[in-house]
């Protein structure tokens, strides 16, 4: 006879077995084969719809073998309606205060007999994946916890173009044409910046074709947009490696459509930041967007300086942003981190990072010798009729060894004039990946 105990399995068990009897495994087969009572599996097979929902939701952590629902559930759904308005506000909430809130809220509901407890308020924060930070500081090491966000670059705007899109919706013309969607993602001790991903609209941009390495990882999507398919690939991607290097990792997310719950994950646990909770601009994305704009606005002046039009492409914006992104100091990643996530530390660290990029911005636009007569020559948010990455224009021609050495004679004279030794260290390593 088979002993109760095995009636007690994890909720990851039974979505393992709900997986299989959906591909038409007999209960009698998984009861033999893993020693489970056919009419238990049948009750969970009853039951698939809510197993597999909180299985795939995170409800329930994968390991728990019990699963209790809020007694009072009217108290539970307007707490929780109350931390997620409070939280939108960035005003903090700890847990003695969600425990007198809880009490508050039972007895204007008419229940007298509510009292909330620790055990109660550990249960709420589990049913609704309520993370405290310094729970996963004392988990996990600084650089195993990730923060991941999106943010889009409007990639062919000018820098004065641009200041209005820090928090406008985009909802189509030359702006929505000209959109990326970049994901982002560091530690928090800023040791590591994975590379960035960028979503465009074409799936195969022609500007790609003579490219065999691209700058950022790469998709497309008809709206230039982050979706729940692509953020599990990516998720997925990450897991591979992380586990491959023996990390145990935290990604904390938004907590919206475009992030679902990733099952089978070995090396990563996703935390998602409450639910629609209002988030401020990554200041993490600010200073990257910052720099980017820098070196678009330079080209566009170098272009100017010849007389010559200048429109960037796809590809040319990617390597921008690579650049961007080397360019964003680890000490920025940390106090950014800090403050968006953790919350504990003044404005004033991070603000200054941000400033310092803003003047440098400022500094190259100061400069700038573009005239009213030079404007027509700049494409600044592209063309209504016009979609870059699919364009039908010539590529340019890919140079020549000999054509590449001869630039790089140039840029080590330039070299030895400002009297810079990294940039000779620089074009030696490039002239070796040449010749080798």
């Amino acid at each position: 006879l088979l002993g109760r105990k095995l009636d007690n399995q994890t909720l990851e068990k039974k979505y393992e077995i709900i997986q299989q009897l959906e591909k038409g495994t007999k209960p009698a087969h998984l009861s033999r084969q893993h020693g489970i009572p056919a009419n238990t599996i049948s009750g969970w097979k009853k039951k698939a719809d809510v197993i597999k929902q909180m299985y795939e939701k995170s409800v329930f952590d994968p390991e728990r073998k019990r699963f209790r629902a809020a007694v009072h559930k009217d108290v539970d759904d307007a707490l929780l309606q109350w931390f997620t308005n409070t939280r939108a506000k960035n005003l903090t909430v700890n847990g003695p205060l969600l425990m007198e809130k809880a009490d508050i809220l039972a007895a204007k509901l008419g229940h007298s007999d509510f009292k909330a407890s620790q055990g109660w308020l550990d249960r709420f924060k589990k049913r609704h994946n309520i993370t405290q930070m310094r729970t996963l500081l004392d988990t996990y090491e600084a650089r195993n916890i990730f923060n991941v966000d999106e943010t889009g670059v409007f990639w062919k705007c000018l820098p004065d173009k641009t200041m209005a899109f820090r928090g406008e919706a985009c909802h189509g013309g030359k702006k929505s044409k000209d959109r990326l969607t970049v994901l982002v993602a560091a530690n928090m001790d800023g040791s590591q910046k994975l590379p960035l991903y960028v979503i465009g609209k074409s799936k195969t941009p022609r500007c790609f074709k003579q490219t065999k390495v691209l700058p950022c990882d790469y998709d497309g999507q008809s709206r230039a947009w982050i979706t729940g398919d692509l953020f599990s690939a990516w998720v997925k991607k990450w897991d591979r490696k992380f586990q491959a290097e023996k990390r145990k990792v935290a990604l904390i997310v938004d907590n919206c459509r475009a992030h679902p719950d990733v099952p089978g994950l070995k090396a990563i646990t996703i935390f998602y930041l409450p639910p629609n909770t209002t988030s401020k601009l990554q200041p993490m994305d600010q200073v990257l967007k910052v720099y980017y704009r820098k070196m678009l606005m330079r080209q566009y002046l170098l272009h100017d300086e010849k007389k010559a039009q200048y429109t960037p492409s796809l590809l040319d914006a990617m390597n921008f942003l690579r650049s961007a992104w080397n360019n964003v100091k680890k000490e920025t990643i940390t106090n950014c981190w800090m403050h968006c996530i953790i919350q504990d530390i003044s404005n004033d660290e991070f603000q200054a990072q941000c400033h310092a990029a803003a003047e440098e911005l400022a500094e190259v636009v100061e400069k700038s010798s573009l005239t009213d007569s030079a404007q027509p020559s700049i494409s600044a948010c592209g063309n209504d009729n016009e979609d870059e990455e699919d364009a039908d224009e010539d590529l340019e021609p890919i140079p020549s060894a000999g054509e590449v050495i001869e630039m790089l004679q140039n840029i080590r004279r330039y070299g030895s004039f400002v009297g810079d030794e990294t940039v000779l260290d620089s074009i030696s390593n490039i002239e070796a990946f040449i010749f080798k």
